[in-house]
C-alpha cells in the first residue's frame, strides 16, 4: 500500500514566494545532500486553488521548465 504525503512539496523559489505572499506558511523546510531546498506546505483546497492561479496567471508560460534553475 502506497503512503500518501500529507504535505505539498515545493522546490521552486518563485512558487514558494507566491504561496507565502498568498498567506500560506510552510510546515517545514529541508535541504538535501545536493543543496536543493524543499519547502513543505499542508495540503488544502485553498492551497491548490492558489497553485492553479499561480500557474494559470504566470507570465512565464514555460514555468515548469524553470524549476531546476537557480533564480
Amino acid at each position: 500500500m502506497k503512503i500518501i504525503d500529507k504535505e505539498y512539496s515545493c522546490v521552486w523559489h518563485k512558487e514558494c514566494a507566491y504561496l507565502m505572499n498568498e498567506g500560506f506558511r510552510y510546515t517545514f523546510v529541508k535541504l538535501d545532500d545536493k543543496g536543493v531546498t524543499t519547502w513543505k506546505f499542508k495540503k488544502s483546497r485553498e492551497l491548490f486553488l492558489a497553485l492553479a492561479n499561480f500557474y494559470n496567471s504566470s507570465k512565464d508560460k514555460n514555468c515548469t521548465e524553470n524549476v531546476n534553475r537557480n533564480e
